[in-house]
């Protein structure tokens, strides 16, 4: 069993799900197809436990979060390494729970690749495998 430590920005539940892990920053405004709720070179996001080092874009970026989650199509939670405040504007306006993950971006990638289940714990922990 892996543990890795995140702390709540956007608090949520407790929850275990499909992860959903991409190794590049995520462009809010260009990667992510709203009506479908994927994310292009990742895959369907919807109700699944969505991994990243950092989302990039412009403010509309808090509007998509805010759509994905009107249409049933966000994420149940987001872990990211980079909490900026579009990020967590649209974390909160889409009720999105998000977390800092507090381990090194290289160390989480790694033992997260093929991953295929994960499960937050407590707001405390990633907890995989």
């Amino acid at each position: 069993m892996i543990k890795l430590r995140i702390r709540p920005i956007v608090e949520g539940r407790e929850y275990c799900s499909e992860i959903v892990l991409s190794e590049k920053p995520v462009s809010l405004l260009g990667d992510v197809d709203v009506e479908g709720g994927i994310v292009r070179g990742v895959g369907e996001i919807s109700g699944k436990i969505l991994v990243v080092p950092a989302s990039v874009g412009s403010t509309v970026g808090s509007y998509v979060l805010y759509a994905l989650s009107r249409n049933g199509k966000a994420p149940i939670a987001i872990v990211t390494s980079s909490i900026d405040p579009i990020l967590a504007t649209g974390a909160v306006i889409g009720d999105i729970p998000l977390y800092r993950l507090l381990e090194p971006w290289d160390k989480a990638k790694n033992m997260l690749r093929g991953v295929k289940e994960g499960c937050i714990v407590k707001g405390e922990y990633l907890v995989v495998g």
